[in-house]
């Protein structure tokens, strides 16, 4: 005879488990309409979200109130208005109220057109000529650097423990306000040349326009050649783990601070490499390209960073088991989906 009571049972967590899951929705839709809307603040207010999302205001001031609390949205004051902006977009991945397919990431974090925009803006940056404005919005590009920040902070982890001894990483870490100096320092010798930084060189002082302009497109082919450098680094590592096995061995990685404190056993917090860090770099190497064909750099060098980016797109999204499984590397692999 059946336990009515074991049934009973059974139907409530399987209800918790259907809630949880309707909540993690609601908490999603809400996080991006966030980033989407983060350079236009007048949408962004409590009863904004309420009537954009058509989600009753109280359940809304209550979503907000826990993502507050968590620090993944912050209030700021504009005007009389009160607009939310994300604050941490990898608090929100860790405790699972967010995720992205690669086209929603690439949707909702590339650069964007308007004509016609009203409202309190936080253009990062943003330029308008001719009725047309090309802007990314601040929280946008917020998201953007922490999902890249992820990215290198797990590919360094990678480097570092094979180069340096755990004694020797504490060494240099103890060096961090002086390494912290010279950043403070070098960022401020680029000087602001038509909204492009150039770094700073004795030559530039007095240099002719097309000097500056062929310095412009060395340093320009330099910075992808140092990107490139990185990601073909982990092509290295994909084809030895495969994304499963970097997926595992992030897990045991101890490489950030905690943005809240004491959640651990409220919320269930996951850190580990995530497919958003690599759509993330691949987004933004692939409009740096834009700007890079743009000012006359190699072709060859911008083929080179396309073809990297089509490539890890892929091995994430389909999870590329690595070299000793799949019996190819990378670019084998992916001739071999696309049929190429």
């Amino acid at each position: 005879m059946n336990n009515p009571l074991s049934e009973i049972a059974e139907e409530y967590t399987k209800l918790e488990e259907r809630l949880r899951e309707l909540k993690r929705k609601l908490y999603d839709t809400v996080i991006k309409y966030l980033i989407e809307n983060s350079a236009d603040l007048d949408k962004c207010t409590e009863l904004a979200i309420s009537e954009n999302l058509g989600i009753r205001r109280s359940l809304v001031r209550s979503m907000l109130k826990e993502l507050h609390k968590l620090r993944i949205v912050e209030c700021v004051e504009v005007g009389r208005s009160k607009p939310y902006v994300i604050e941490s977009i990898g608090m929100a991945l860790d405790v699972g109220f967010v995720s992205f397919t690669r086209e929603e990431l690439n949707r909702i974090l590339k650069i964007k057109e308007g004509t016609k925009l009203k409202g309190s803006f936080m253009f990062h940056p943003g330029v308008c000529k001719s009725g047309v404005c090309r802007y990314r919005g601040r929280g946008e590009r917020r998201v953007l650097k922490t999902l890249v920040g992820r990215f290198f902070n797990y590919l360094y982890a990678n480097f570092y423990e094979k180069c340096f001894t755990l004694k020797e990483i504490e060494k240099i870490n103890l060096l961090l306000p002086e390494a912290d100096s010279l950043n403070l320092l070098f960022e401020e010798t680029l000087p602001y040349l038509p909204g492009l930084f150039i770094r700073l060189s004795p030559e530039l002082i007095e240099a002719k326009p097309d000097e500056i302009l062929r310095h412009l497109r060395e340093e320009t082919s330099e910075k992808i050649k140092c990107i490139l450098a990185c990601l073909k680094r982990f092509m290295k590592v994909l084809e030895e783990m495969g994304y499963e096995g970097l997926v595992e061995w992030s897990k045991k990685q101890k490489i950030f601070v905690d943005v809240v404190k004491g959640f651990e056993e409220e919320y269930k917090v996951e850190r580990y490499f995530r497919k958003e860090y690599v759509w993330a770099v691949t987004l933004l190497l692939r409009e740096a390209c834009k700007f890079a064909e743009a000012i006359g750099v190699d072709k060859s060098l911008i083929e080179e960073a396309l073809r990297i980016c089509d490539i890890l797109d892929l091995a994430v999204e389909k999870e590329y088991k690595g070299y000793s499984k799949e019996g190819m590397n990378l670019l084998e692999w992916y001739k071999k989906i696309c049929g190429k």
